[in-house]
């Protein structure tokens, strides 16, 4: 299970943010595998736009992809996240930002077409998750 800190101290504050937001986060992280089996993004503990935890579930071709075309700034996900103000979830298909660059249709390719995005300012914190088709959310 891949979970990337930005500092590797135990006594680190992402460390803290982990275990504060997620507990028995090997247990949480597993339930979360379940609802989103075409996979997640958790982002914990954000300052100055960067989380100190991010735990990446979505498939690898993906987020290589979405990486080498620097996607975060196109992405009308990830436009809308960063948008939110307070607490807020919609899915993918009810974000009204225009997808101009094509993120959402790349996004198919690997088999993300359905999913929803969660927002809560408990420890700065973000969720998108991926759904198979049929699937509801």
């Amino acid at each position: 299970m891949a979970i990337t800190c930005r500092h590797k101290n135990k006594n680190s504050e992402a460390t803290r943010v982990l275990e504060t937001v997620l507990p028995d986060h090997d247990q949480q992280l597993h339930e979360l595998e379940a609802l989103a089996p075409s996979g997640f993004f958790l982002g914990l503990g954000f300052k100055l736009g960067k989380p100190h935890v991010t735990i990446n579930r979505f498939p690898e071709a993906w987020v290589t992809r979405w990486e080498q075309d620097i996607f975060i700034s196109h992405d009308p996900v990830g436009l809308w996240i960063v948008g939110q103000a307070k607490e807020n979830a919609a899915r993918w298909s009810e974000i009204s930002i225009p997808d101009e660059f094509g993120v959402l249709e790349e996004a198919r390719k690997y088999g993300l077409r359905y999913g929803a995005s969660f927002v809560t300012k408990m420890a700065a914190s973000l969720l998108p998750v991926g759904r198979p088709p049929g699937s509801r959310i």
